[in-house]
């Protein structure tokens, strides 16, 4: 009975392994999660609101970018076609989610 329930429980753990790893929309070659990306977004846009409310203008209607730096993601704003002008870039430590650089680029 115990060899029985333990190759059962190892299928179940297989199968849910392999359903998970299917069911992870990717984004750029990584799983895309929605609420990191949120959360980012949310620091960055208060960040900037709070620090630097000069760069702010339009800055935070226009389409973001999450990119993984390694020991950190930079958020960026993307300006659109035959725009003239640079955004805010602000760079987020992933364990402690805090700012820790950020520049306007031209």
């Amino acid at each position: 009975m115990r060899q029985g329930t333990a190759m059962m429980l190892l299928a179940a753990v297989l199968s849910t392994l392999a359903f998970s790893s299917c069911a992870a929309p990717q984004h750029n070659g990584m799983q895309y999660d929605k609420t990191l990306n949120e959360r980012l977004l949310s620091i960055a846009r208060s960040y900037l609101q709070r620090n630097h409310p000069d760069w702010v203008s339009e800055t935070l209607e226009l389409p973001s970018r999450i990119t993984d730096k390694g020991d950190c993601w930079e958020v960026t704003f993307d300006l659109p076609k035959d725009t003239v002008g640079g955004t805010p870039v602000i760079l987020v430590e992933k364990t402690t989610f805090r700012v820790i650089k950020a520049y306007h680029e031209q």
